[in-house]
């Protein structure tokens, strides 16, 4: 297969890395960045110019949210362009010594002729823009004053958007303009009739309501002490502020939803402006020192990670509890976007935000049709497209992420009859294999790729099994016995045939789908088979499949930015002119798991240099584009920065591929990884604070130090371990032990592990319900529970095991005699 064997770059970044933060000593340092605060999202280019703003307010889904627009090379274009006049003579504002935060920059320009040196910011909050210049040098006690220009045709029209012109003596120092968007009649008839209608012909869910036909968009650009507005031409406008000559001051361009909600806002943001993003960069500087650290030996890499939970929190919706856009630009709230990968809420201790989340979509879930997927920009929000219900098991994910990472099982309580009701309507869907039937939930366009309506997909079971594992959890803490029973039945099941149904022996690689009439095998194979959010995939798919399945992907799948979808040579390869033609990062966790379980160190090495091709625009990637095999070295969204697509995949994709540290409630589990040095430091789980220092190849403990005590036989470490500051130091290696060892025990405790003379290993375990002892033994071994001999399988081989352990919320012993 061609592959693209330079990555090339169209824009030469002038970005330094030395920090977690990008900073650009020289310029900008990036083509654009896009920027975000809750329901606001910019575009800033090069030259310090707005290409695009939007704000998700209280309006219809079917107008522009996008309000004005630049352009992304022209500097002609005045689109509320950021000035300064310096004693009556207007510059604009360059760039140097540049930070970039999630929600703004901050930069200086200087005057030198003029003995001017000035500290100037954008900083984006829930609702508004706030320019603010803090003078650090005005040796002639010159004028200065903020400035802005406009020029009218920046406004985004549409049909059925209508605006004022900017109005004065509204409010008392700036200047006011009233958006009203209401869908047109013809187009408000069409949507109004997709109700209860499915959005394509094989989903599984109705649109359930389409939002608000009307709403309204108040803008308001104030300035602390009033702003004068010259028009030029009736086509140009020069915003003007009072004059200062020290200190620091701010002008902000808010959105409202309303008069009176604006009006209120102006208040508070005309006094504390500036005393507002102050406390915004203290907050970020703050969360970003506690923080998980990261060494990989790679400054881009180790910066792309440091920034993944401002980014996420960049995105969260302050008004709205639990809310978070799906990017930083073009999306809104979003059902899977959020729920999956939920553990980094928890890792980069945003736990206030997990737990209000889950109880936003429980809060919001639909009576019949449970969870949302997409929802409407209504206050507050409703459900417009509910997720297959298979899909809706991301939910139970969560919820027991939550559990597993804070150790706090109240919420499992409280959320649980929400779960009980995903759990009761997706059994309709159950076949007699325990397949849940239905549609894949991704790509967006199934039908496409071979699905009719009569389908098993293989990306929605991987989800089934992992809901039904954490189900079955959760259900005995919540005390219903008969529920967590029922899920481990099913469980059962699915690991007879999961496997059985969807792996395509010829080419040593999952299908995407079967026909659910039929059991035909659908003869396509995506990079996403498989969406990794829990340990508990170990338990569906053997080792010695998922390193073949590293061995397809790397054959047939991996670039140099990424992992398409579909092979090139697939039937559903570039067939929807969305997502089939490109490189996502939907699939990273899988497949980095895969290659560490192969030792495919090229692989992981690759995915990493690709990450940092796109970090150095400061880019996590929604989709690129790879319908060629060059791309020619430019990006597809420069800038832009997705929840799920890439920014929280790729944080997991590195903790459990290439640190290869896994996390269930009963403890930590340390597996392959990558063989370079890692140190990652400040993770938090339950009572513990992590320090991880990792390295070397293969699947065996050349050393296991926990707070300087060695362990040996076994890979999940004891749970009375993890309290307090635990530093860990684990070593791998090739080269096999002489005694067994424990690979993995999710979903138990380990308590205590011995080993004497004679090889024996003996381990204290707890559990709630029935889980996988996968273990390492040179020759078949007798596995004894509580003194009864266990029959399981054993891979002569490989020299692996695998046994079920029927626990049952009692200790137990187990010995593995060789």
């Amino acid at each position: 297969m061609p592959t693209q064997k330079s990555p090339g770059t169209f824009i030469n970044s002038k970005l330094s890395f030395n920090k977690e933060t990008p900073y650009s000593e020289s310029g900008f340092g990036v083509f654009q960045n896009v920027y975000s605060s809750g329901r606001i999202g910019v575009a800033i280019n090069f030259f310090g110019g707005i290409n695009k703003l939007e704000h998700w307010g209280v309006s219809p889904m079917y107008l522009p949210h996008v309000i004005f627009k630049g352009e992304p090379t022209s500097s002609y274009t005045r689109c509320f362009r950021a000035q300064v006049e310096v004693d009556g003579d207007p510059y604009n504002l360059e760039f140097s010594s540049t930070t970039h935060y999630p929600f703004g920059y901050k930069s200086h320009f200087s005057v030198p002729e003029r003995g001017v040196k000035l500290l100037h910011r954008l900083t984006l909050l829930n609702d508004a823009l706030v320019f603010s210049i803090e003078v650090l040098q005005n040796k002639n006690h010159l004028s200065l004053r903020q400035r802005f220009e406009l020029h009218d045709h920046t406004f985004n029209e549409a049909p059925g958007r209508n605006r004022t012109a900017w109005e004065t003596g509204v409010i008392p120092t700036g200047w006011v303009m009233t958006v009203k968007d209401v869908v047109p009649d013809d187009k408000w008839e069409k949507l109004q009739a997709e109700i209860m209608t499915k959005p394509n012909n094989v989903a599984d869910f109705p649109i359930l309501t389409q939002g608000a036909r009307k709403g309204t968009q108040w803008i308001a650009l104030l300035n602390e002490h009033g702003l004068a507005m010259k028009c030029r031409h009736s086509f140009r406008r020069d915003f003007t502020g009072e004059a200062f000559r020290r200190g620091e001051h701010a002008s902000v361009l808010l959105f409202a939803s309303s008069v009176d909600e604006g009006i209120l806002r102006v208040e508070e943001l005309r006094k504390k402006a500036v005393v507002l993003v102050k406390k915004k960069e203290r907050d970020y500087q703050r969360e970003l020192t506690e923080d998980p650290k990261f060494e990989t030996g790679d400054k881009v890499f180790d910066s792309m990670l440091a920034m993944v939970p401002p980014t996420l929190k960049s995105l969260m919706v302050d008004d709205i509890p639990g809310a978070q856009r799906g990017a930083s630009f073009s999306y809104w709230v979003w059902g899977w976007d959020i729920l999956a990968c939920a553990d980094v809420y928890m890792l980069s201790r945003q736990f206030d935000f997990a737990r209000n989340a889950l109880r936003f979509y429980r809060d919001t879930a639909d009576p019949e049709w449970g969870v949302g997927h997409q929802f409407t920009m209504d206050k507050p929000p409703r459900v417009r497209l509910p997720m297959a219900f298979s899909a809706q098991m991301l939910y139970t994910i969560f919820l027991y992420q939550y559990g597993v990472y804070t150790g706090n099982l109240s919420l499992w309580r409280e959320c649980y009859p929400l779960i009980k009701q995903i759990f009761e309507s997706s059994l309709k869907a159950i076949n007699d294999y325990g397949l849940g039937r239905g549609a894949a939930l991704y790509p967006d366009t199934p039908d496409l790729c071979g699905h009719t309506g009569n389908d098993i997909s293989v990306f929605n079971n991987s989800i089934q099994y992992q809901g039904l594992r954490c189900l079955g959890e959760i259900a005995i803490v919540c005390g219903d016995q008969m529920t967590a029973e029922r899920a481990q039945q099913i469980c059962r099941l699915m690991e007879q045939q999961f496997v059985a149904s969807f792996w395509d022996k010829k080419r040593e690689y999952f299908v995407d789908s079967i026909d659910s009439e039929t059991g035909e095998q659908r003869l396509t194979y995506p990079s996403h088979a498989l969406l990794w959010l829990t340990p508990f995939l170990s338990d569906l798919v053997s080792a010695d499949k998922l390193e073949k399945c590293a061995s397809f992907i790397a054959e047939n799948l991996a670039t140099a930015r990424g992992f398409l979808m579909y092979p090139r040579w697939d039937t559903s390869f570039d067939v929807d002119e969305n997502q089939t033609g490109s490189i996502w990062a939907t699939p990273d966790m899988f497949v980095a798991r895969c290659q560490a379980m192969a030792g495919r160190q090229d692989v992981l090495e690759k995915w990493i240099k690709a990450s940092d091709w796109f970090w150095k625009d400061l880019t996590y990637h929604e989709g690129h584009s790879a319908h060629t095999i060059n791309d020619s070295g430019t990006l597809d969204w420069h800038g832009k920065k997705m929840s799920f697509f890439s920014t929280k995949t790729t944080y997991m994709a590195f903790l459990n591929g290439c640190a290869g540290i896994h996390f269930d409630n009963g403890g930590v589990t340390l597996s392959e990884g990558l063989a370079r040095p890692l140190h990652i430091s400040q993770l938090p789980f339950q009572k513990a604070t992590l320090d991880l220092n990792l390295k070397g190849k293969g699947k065996f403990i050349r050393k296991l130090l926990v707070n300087g005590k060695s362990l040996m036989g076994s890979l999940k470490i004891p749970i009375h371990l993890l309290k307090g500051k635990v530093k860990i130091v684990f070593e791998r290696t090739e080269k096999a032990p002489l005694h067994p060892v424990l690979r993995s025990l999710y979903g138990a405790e380990i308590r205590k592990v011995t080993i004497d003379n004679t090889g024996r290993l003996e381990a204290v375990v707890f559990g709630h319900t029935p889980v996988w002892l996968q273990y390492y033994s040179r020759k078949p071994a007798r596995i004894m529970f509580n003194g009864r001999e266990l029959s399981g399988e054993y891979d002569a081989k490989r020299r692996e095991g695998k046994v079920l352990l029927p626990l049952s919320s009692l200790s137990a012993t187990i010995e593995i005699k060789p």
